[in-house]
């Protein structure tokens, strides 16, 4: 919530603010009272949001919050954000709209998204004539769309909000491992008898490839049994195949290790997700806070989704950074 809040300042503002807690933390409310009574009192409650964190967590957030200042204002804010996002959101401008905000990405967004659309970029990137002022409006107002994304270092000790350091194709991974031990946790809750009866419900072909998916997968403690029966009876309606299967079944069980993560992260983490994979994250999120699922297992479902990291990076399966992490939850 503090960094919410934080993102609703001005960078000036942000900035003061940042530097009185990093460097003047116990004369933060007296240097503040030199601004204006309203700003200096916004100032000084979100102020106080940060100093009831612990230290540790409190300076990390800050430094990070403070390079993203220093380093991304320089940058586009859609830079980290998976392009189909970008894409998606340029449908729904006009074309004059849209070939302004495009003549405006950077070299990098301009290759991501001519990957994506191939010969379809034709006519987005024709030359449009518009004023500076107004381009620059058009294209903050874009921009605005999106969550700003976190200025994220790698370090060697691995951490859930850590998620974000993945890019899309590995979230695509993570999510299908996750899905395979979800389903394996969950049917272990349920019992085998309860497990082929649920299974024969659904065609010969669906059960082998399920069971076949769910054999190398390890179940974990992170389900309670009436929570397993919900998730099963969620994730098993309206899916296409076994991979769409596995790909829900993982998505969910991130909602449900993000569900009590600040609102801006969990956007954040939706948008290095594919689009549509994204928007069913924040589907199964607002599920899982509607139906008010059982939350004593939140801890385990990260920690878990964690050793799930480790063991695909060393398995080369996603970014071999992650092979020697020590977890931290």
């Amino acid at each position: 919530m503090a960094i919410e809040l934080l993102e609703s300042l001005s960078v000036r503002n942000q900035s003061l603010l940042l530097m009185l807690l990093l460097f003047a933390s116990k004369e933060h409310e007296k240097l503040l009272d030199y601004l204006p009574k309203e700003e200096a009192n916004t100032l000084k409650e979100l102020a106080a949001s940060f100093l009831a964190m612990e230290r540790k967590d409190r300076i990390q957030l800050l430094v990070a919050r403070l390079k993203q200042l220093l380093v991304y204002q320089s940058q586009s804010p859609l830079m980290t954000i998976e392009p189909s996002w970008i894409i998606e959101a340029l449908k729904k401008e006009t074309p004059f709209i849209s070939k302004t905000i495009f003549a405006s990405f950077s070299p990098q967004i301009f290759r991501q998204l001519k990957q994506r659309l191939g010969d379809k970029i034709t006519g987005f990137n024709e030359d449009v004539t518009i004023s500076e002022p107004l381009k620059q409006i058009v294209i903050k107002s874009f921009e605005k769309q999106f969550a700003t994304m976190p200025y994220e270092e790698f370090s060697n000790e691995l951490m859930f909000r850590d998620l974000i350091l993945l890019n899309a194709r590995d979230l695509i991974k993570l999510s299908r491992e996750v899905g395979k031990i979800s389903l394996a946790t969950a049917f272990s809750k349920i019992g085998l008898q309860n497990t082929a009866q649920f299974l024969s419900l659904y065609h010969q072909a669906i059960q082998d490839e399920v069971i076949a998916g769910m054999k190398d997968a390890k179940g974990s403690d992170s389900f309670e049994e009436a929570t397993a029966k919900q998730f099963l009876e969620v994730v098993f309606t309206n899916f296409h195949n076994v991979e769409d299967l596995f790909q829900k079944s993982g998505l969910y069980y991130i909602a449900y290790a993000i569900k009590k993560e600040d609102s801006l992260f969990v956007r954040q983490l939706a948008q290095r997700f594919p689009y549509a994979h994204g928007q069913m994250l924040l589907e199964c999120r607002k599920i899982i806070l509607k139906n008010g699922f059982i939350e004593s297992y939140i801890e385990k479902r990260q920690k878990s989704i964690l050793l799930t990291i480790v063991l695909l990076s060393s398995q080369k399966q996603i970014d071999g950074r992650f092979s020697q992490c020590t977890i931290s939850v």
